[in-house]
């Protein structure tokens, strides 16, 4: 059923569709991981946009960083599948002594080389999700995907879950961060799926993986709220902006250890969750 309501065809123009202005306001967008096509040379992100894609980022980040150093055991190799925009890819390189991350759309992977051309420990390059047995086996410590399942159908999940496996160390670990609906599975334009916490944990454990961990991701931030409620003219002031940045960075640090708190309780304006997961042992 949901393999079905996936538009195969729909899916790759969307993805393929993406245009880059390398100005402020495509970046900004650009790192939301281009979700809609943006190749109208004119557009413009509004900085309420700006401001949340700046909290949501910022404690993603943090939330990565503290799963890498709580879960992790070795900092060797990380593998950064369905990298986007690159920026799971910098702060995985903060970490491991090397980081490979791919992803299906070259127009990612080019604007990755150029972007991060310094940091000598990331492989950017082109593959699709359905190659994975072109990479080596039992060779990553970590395996990360940030929003790639919810563009997939089941069976593919399951077909990328069975060969994660197999990239997988003994000891290595799987984090994943999707949107997850909190009642019912939906479906986006057949191009993406919001599964039910059910029923995307169920695809894992047919798959032999194990959870391990389950977090919460960014929600509505006050700041954020508040910023939206002034006029228009006062959130086009620069020195707004980065005001309501500065005071978004200092709560961002409370945020990311409030999230950490287990047992696993869903945040009612969250619907993005980490997850991680090991292999189960035989």
């Amino acid at each position: 059923m949901i393999e079905n309501s996936i538009d195969i065809e729909s899916r790759s123009n969307y993805w393929k569709s993406i245009y880059f202005e390398k100005n402020r306001d495509d970046f900004w967008y650009h790192l939301a991981g281009a979700d809609k096509d943006i190749s109208q040379t004119n557009y413009n992100l509004a900085n309420s946009s700006i401001l949340y894609y700046f909290y949501r980022f910022s404690l993603e980040k943090e939330m990565l960083k503290y799963l890498v150093g709580r879960f992790c055991k070795e900092h060797i190799m990380a593998l950064d599948m369905g990298g986007g925009t690159g920026r799971n890819a910098l702060t995985l390189s903060e970490f491991f002594k090397k980081v490979i991350s791919f992803d299906l759309v070259d127009s990612f992977v080019e604007e990755n080389k150029r972007r991060y051309k310094a940091v000598k420990n990331i492989s950017f390059f082109q593959l699709s999700i359905d190659n994975l047995d072109k990479l080596p086996k039992d060779n990553y410590d970590l395996i990360f995907l940030g929003g790639v399942f919810m563009c997939l159908g089941d069976d593919e999940v399951k077909s990328a879950l069975n060969k994660i496996q197999s990239l997988l160390k003994r000891d290595g670990i799987l984090i994943v961060r999707d949107s997850i609906s909190s009642m019912v599975t939906s479906f986006y334009d057949r191009v993406k799926i919001y599964r039910s916490e059910e029923t995307y944990e169920s695809l894992f454990i047919a798959s032999r993986f194990s959870m391990v961990g389950k977090y919460n991701s960014a929600n509505r931030n006050l700041w954020c709220s508040l910023f939206n409620h002034l006029p228009r003219i006062v959130q086009n002031r620069k020195i707004i902006l980065q005001v309501f940045e500065f005071f978004i960075f200092l709560t961002i640090k409370v945020d990311s250890r409030l999230i950490r708190r287990q047992p696993f309780i869903r945040h009612s304006l969250s619907n993005q969750l980490f997850y991680v997961f090991k292999k189960y042992e035989d």
